[in-house]
Order: C-alpha cells, then sequence, then structure tokens
C-alpha cells in the first residue's frame, strides 16, 4: 500500500500524519501538530472553510508532505448515537432499511439529514432466532458536505471519512500491542483522549468501541483558571503548567497554590468519568471496565496517570508506544499525541465509514464507463459487419421493399387494419371497465374491517405498567407502539394480546432498553395479525 496522509481535526488544532501500511508494519515518515484559527472549527463544524484550508495548505508546504490520498477523522458532538437489538440479517441494504425504520420510532428527528453508518458488535441467539447488537453513528449531511468540500480545497482523495473514536477499533482487528503488552480483545478497557477544547471518553468491548461521550471540557479550563490568577498569555500559562507535578508534595504555600488549580479541574473531569464508569457498568454487569488507557496531546502532566489511578480506583496507564510502528522518519515523534492518527492509517477498504455510499457510487461509476466501453467497441464491429452485410444484400432488400409497399397499400389491406384499430380501442375500454369495476370489489370487501369491538378488546389486554403510544390498524393487522416499565409487563401484555380471539398471531420484533427520566423502561413494538373472520364478527 502506498502512502496515506491522515487528517485528524479538533476544535482547536489538527494533527497529519504520512505512512504506509507494508502487512502489519506501520511507518511513519511525517507528522504535523498545529493549532487553528479561533473560531474556525466549532465542535466538529467548519466555520471559516477557507481558513482551516488555508492552515491545512500551509502545514503540507512546510512539511513537504505531498501525498493526496487522504484519511480524515473528526470529533463532534452533534452526532447521533444509538445501541439496537435487532435480528440478524444477510444484505447490509437490508440491515441499514431495518435500522432506519427502528430509528425513525425512537427518536423524533429527520434521518434523511443524516450520515447513517452501523457496525455489528456481537450476536446470539434468542427465541426470535439470530439477533444482531448494532452501534449506528449519524453524522449531519451538513458536516459531511464541508468536509467533503474541504478535502475537493485542499486537492485530496478523500479515502475516508470517520469518526476519531471508532478508530479504537483497530486496536484488535490489527492486533497491536500497547505499550509492549497484548491489549486483551474479550476484556473492557476504557479509553480517554485528552484535547485542548474537549475529553473523549470511550469504552471498548470486544474490541469494538460501543460507548463514547464527549465532555465539552479539556486543557483550556487549567490553561484559562492560571493564566487568569497569575496574569499569563496562552502560551506561557501552557509552559508553566507543562513543568507541574501531580505527585510532588510541597509545602511552599505558592506551589500548592498553582497545584490546587490544576487539580480542580482535574477532579472535575474525574467526577464525569466515574460517572460513565458506573452507567457503563451497571448496563454491562458481565463486562465491567478494568483498565483505563489515556492519550491525547495534553496528558503530559506529570503524575497524571498515577493521580487518576488513585480517585477512580481502576488501572490507568498512559499510551507510549504500539507494536509494529516505524517512526524513524519522524523526528520527535509522540505515539500518544498522534495515536487516533496512528490507527486511521490501518484502514481497510471493507472498512464501513461516511464516505462508503460515496465509494460505490464512484465503482458504480467506474464499472459502468468500462461496460460502456466495451459495449461500444463490441458495437462498432458488429456496426462494420452489417454494413458489409448491407451493402452486399442492399439490391435484394429494396426489391423486397418495393413489393411490401405495394402489398401495404392495396384497399384490401387498409380495410382489414381498420377493422383492426377498431377493435382495439373496444378492447382497451373493456379492460378500462374491468379495472374500476375490481375497485369497487375492493372498497365493498374492506368496509367495516375495523370496529371499535377491536379498540376496546385491545384496551382490556394492557397491563397497569404499560402504555400505548400508538396503534394503527387495517384489515389484516393491528400495529402498535408500547412503553412498560419492565419486562415481564412486555411478556404479559403480549399474553394478553394471543387470548384476544379474533388475534390469530402476535410478534415483538425487538424490545429497547431506554433512560429516561432517571428511569430505566423499555420501548417496543408490537404487530398482531388478525384473523380472515374477524371482518364478519365485527359486523
Amino acid at each position: 500500500m502506498g502512502r496515506i496522509l491522515s487528517v485528524e481535526i479538533d476544535n482547536c488544532n489538527i494533527k497529519l500524519l504520512e505512512g504506509s501500511i507494508k502487512g502489519t508494519s506501520l511507518t511513519v515518515y511525517k507528522s504535523a501538530f498545529f493549532d487553528t484559527e479561533i473560531g474556525s472549527i466549532d465542535d466538529g463544524k467548519i466555520a471559516n472553510i477557507d481558513s482551516v484550508a488555508d492552515t491545512i495548505q500551509r502545514a503540507l508546504a512546510e512539511n513537504e508532505i505531498k501525498t493526496k490520498k487522504a484519511i480524515f477523522t473528526i470529533n463532534t458532538n452533534s452526532i447521533i448515537t444509538r445501541i439496537i437489538e435487532l435480528p440478524l440479517l444477510k444484505s447490509n441494504a437490508e440491515t441499514m432499511s431495518m435500522i432506519r425504520n427502528e430509528l425513525e420510532q425512537l427518536i423524533s428527528i429527520d434521518l434523511s439529514q443524516y450520515k447513517l453508518v452501523y457496525k455489528l458488535t456481537e450476536t446470539f441467539t434468542s427465541e426470535e432466532g439470530q439477533i444482531g447488537k448494532y452501534i449506528i453513528n449519524g453524522l449531519p449531511i451538513s458536516i459531511y458536505n464541508q468536509y467533503i468540500q474541504l478535502s475537493d480545497i485542499l486537492k485530496l482523495d478523500m479515502v475516508s471519512l470517520d469518526l476519531s473514536f471508532n478508530c479504537l477499533d483497530k486496536i484488535s482487528e490489527s492486533k497491536l500491542l500497547i505499550n509492549e503488552k497484548t491489549f486483551e480483545k474479550n476484556s473492557t478497557s476504557a479509553f480517554i483522549d485528552f484535547g485542548y477544547d474537549t475529553i473523549c471518553f470511550s469504552a471498548l468491548n470486544n474490541g469494538k468501541s460501543d460507548f463514547t461521550k464527549i465532555i465539552s471540557n479539556g486543557m483550556k479550563d487549567i490553561v484559562r483558571n492560571y493564566a487568569t490568577v497569575y496574569n499569563l498569555d496562552h502560551k506561557e500559562a501552557l509552559q508553566e503548567i507543562s513543568k507541574l507535578s501531580l505527585l510532588e508534595r510541597y509545602e511552599d504555600i505558592e506551589y500548592l497554590s498553582k497545584i490546587n488549580i490544576v487539580q480542580d479541574v482535574i477532579n472535575g473531569w474525574i467526577d464525569e468519568f466515574n460517572r460513565y464508569l458506573r452507567y457503563y457498568n451497571s448496563n454491562n454487569k458481565d463486562k465491567l471496565i478494568k483498565k483505563i488507557y489515556i492519550y491525547g496531546a495534553y496528558v503530559n502532566i506529570d503524575g497524571m496517570e498515577q493521580y487518576l489511578s488513585s480517585h477512580l480506583n481502576i488501572e490507568v496507564e498512559i499510551i507510549k508506544e504500539i507494536s509494529t510502528l516505524n517512526s524513524k522518519y519522524a523526528k520527535d515523534f509522540d505515539t500518544k499525541v498522534y495515536f487516533n492518527a496512528l490507527l486511521s492509517l490501518y484502514a481497510h477498504r471493507k472498512d464501513i465509514n461516511f464516505l462508503t455510499d460515496k465509494k460505490k457510487e464512484h465503482n458504480i461509476r467506474f464499472n459502468v464507463g468500462i461496460i460502456v466501453m466495451a459495449v461500444s467497441f463490441i458495437i462498432a464491429l458488429i456496426l462494420v459487419y452489417n454494413l458489409y452485410i448491407y451493402m452486399s444484400k442492399q439490391y435484394i432488400l429494396e426489391e423486397e421493399i418495393s413489393q411490401m409497399n405495394k402489398f401495404i397499400g392495396s384497399e384490401e389491406n387498409i380495410k382489414l387494419n381498420n377493422e383492426a384499430e377498431s377493435l382495439k380501442n373496444k378492447v382497451y375500454l373493456l379492460e378500462q371497465y374491468k379495472v374500476e369495476v375490481d375497485k369497487v370489489k375492493t372498497t365493498i370487501k374492506n368496509e367495516d374491517a375495523v370496529t371499535s369491538i377491536m379498540f376496546e378488546e385491545v384496551a382490556k389486554a394492557l397491563t397497569s405498567d404499560s402504555k400505548v403510544n400508538s396503534m394503527a390498524i387495517d384489515k389484516s393487522t393491528i400495529q402498535l407502539q408500547c412503553t412498560s416499565n419492565s419486562k415481564l409487563e412486555v411478556a404479559q401484555f403480549e399474553k394478553n394480546l394471543r387470548n384476544i380471539e379474533f388475534i390469530d398471531s402476535v410478534y415483538i420484533p425487538a424490545v429497547v432498553e431506554v433512560a429516561k427520566d432517571g428511569l430505566i423502561v423499555f420501548t417496543y413494538s408490537v404487530v398482531c395479525e388478525i384473523k380472515d373472520v374477524i371482518s364478519d364478527e365485527a359486523q
């Protein structure tokens, strides 16, 4: 594989990494880390595309990076993320259609305004058959279009557009070692990316990132507080903070006050981390988070891993190196700073990202172009051959045409043709009459298929802690959208529905656990098949 450029974009800075993959070995040739103009990027949205393009273009030129094939990774809170359990299907198109239908019932947003991608994290067998656990990420199309436009301005061939935390899946997929130790795929670990403007907390379960939270805090909070107290500018405050240690204990009051500024902010982060750990562990009791890896451009405060470990009561390790990495061409290369960018380079052509549909369209257009060229060549050969045949038989054909014209122009044939046209018109009118009669028959058959009796029976079947959010009835089915406080209530409601005389069968596709106002409720769809005799009984 040739060289690839990884472009990781955060709110305040951009990381460039030029590298190549050969087998499992990753070689880094160039790297660059630089700030963006203030306000040019806001939560992943590009507010000033010209400024961002100029900044990247200047960095590419200064570092003599000429690679055009690029991978873009971004961080944004604008994404929608859901975890859904649905039947396992073979077709990607069918799976996406099923996911869209389920999302439309769970969230009240216009999905046409989002680019959706999904990944299957695990499968299991239930009474309903093979079930898959899917993680769905939705990126606003407005943001998607901004990065397409940015790559066009930079004249880069963008082969992938994804979220930074999705790159964590590559650790297990590529069997990477972290700090010379095997990463345990079957265990659950958390990864925390410390940025200047945001902090990203992700959980990796069975090698897949299945939980992510982006905190709108970061090193900026420490720098701002420190600069305010000691009347320093941004760079001066950042330099002073980098000299501090969370491990040392001094009696010097001034030093202690500096440490307190840092610790106050970090303690706020720790409160958030503890909340995420409790939430995740409570919902995954058999897959508790046992270790935390930390990385990022702003995780270099001395003693950070020990401080976090002691306050979170969990092992914390800073990422210093990964296996198969050769960075001899990149001077002063820092693995923890470029960790996401490094992982993004392990991209595979079969990976699903926000550009997957665009790449499919490109491949289709390319294949169609090849087919058109081949067909055109074949047609040209056929035309030459037919021209030769035509020239040799031209005289014979002209004679046959002359005889045919005499036959067609005879009075008897004209009369027969007029009679055929008349019969054709009569047949057309009869066919139109038949269509209208069929419509009337269908209307009569469907009349009074739904009565108040059906509504009353469904209402009686409803349990005390269950609620029907919506209901749709036609002559063959009853479709319900419901909420219950427990799975027992769901099962009881299903049983009650089965006991209704006019219902033939009851099917619940999936039950989704949702946190609402601090409580756990269960949302699900119910499809009831109505017996054929319901229309007669209802009347």
